[in-house]
């Protein structure tokens, strides 16, 4: 709620239109959402688990065991995203939402610089969702209430970027949380949420009207 409120305030908007203007503000926008949902949702309860003594960081997914666990699932799950994308980056919702920057003009540095904020800001989002939350609820609960739990929450977080995010959450949280659970670790969900995003913004920017990739001008 937090970030979601902070990422939506009128007031940041505002200001960062006043301060880089209404073709760049997107950009620096964009940026410091990503950076404050890296605090939000990945330095915090990276911070709890580290100065809580009687847990370990590798007991709630942060591990490199069972690493190829379901490769096969994993590859086949990230193809079908992308197949998917293919499908909808084309449709009016999609486009309304991604990419996140609005800059009309995107050059290769920009792209770049975009990747590797989706995958800054999907390690700290998955790290909640599949690690923190996932196994705290699975330690209480067991696991299929962790898991309703955890797609609950998933799904409805995505409300604001409308229904069909909201009800697509559901079946991707739950073969999330599966994966997650049966791997001991979030590399799986991780891959295929990266996958997600990556191939949904380079397809909108290959047939987004208003946005598209350029050269870089001399």
């Amino acid at each position: 709620m937090i970030f979601h409120f902070i990422s939506t305030s009128l007031k940041i908007k505002k200001y960062f239109i006043g301060k880089f203007g209404i073709e760049n503000y997107s950009v620096f926008q964009t940026t410091f959402n990503r950076l404050f949902a890296i605090f939000i949702y990945g330095i915090i309860p990276f911070l709890i688990i580290v100065f809580n003594k009687n847990i370990k960081i590798i007991e709630f997914g942060l591990n490199f065991k069972n690493i190829y666990t379901n490769i096969g699932w994993i590859l086949l799950l990230c193809l079908l995203t992308i197949i998917i994308n293919y499908i909808n980056k084309a449709t009016s919702d999609n486009l309304k939402l991604y990419p996140q920057i609005r800059k009309k003009e995107w050059d290769v540095q920009l792209l770049i610089f975009s990747a590797l904020g989706w995958i800054a800001y999907l390690c700290a989002y998955e790290f909640l969702f599949r690690g923190f939350f996932l196994y705290t609820c699975f330690y209480a609960f067991g696991t299929w209430p962790a898991i309703i739990i955890n797609v609950v929450i998933y799904s409805l977080i995505h409300v604001p970027k409308g229904r069909k995010e909201a009800i697509g959450a559901i079946p991707l949280g739950f073969v999330l949380c599966l994966l997650t659970l049966q791997s001991g670790n979030i590399f799986a969900a991780l891959l295929i949420h990266i996958t997600m995003a990556l191939s949904n913004e380079w397809l909108t920017l290959t047939i987004h009207p208003d946005i598209h990739l350029v050269r870089k001008k001399s």
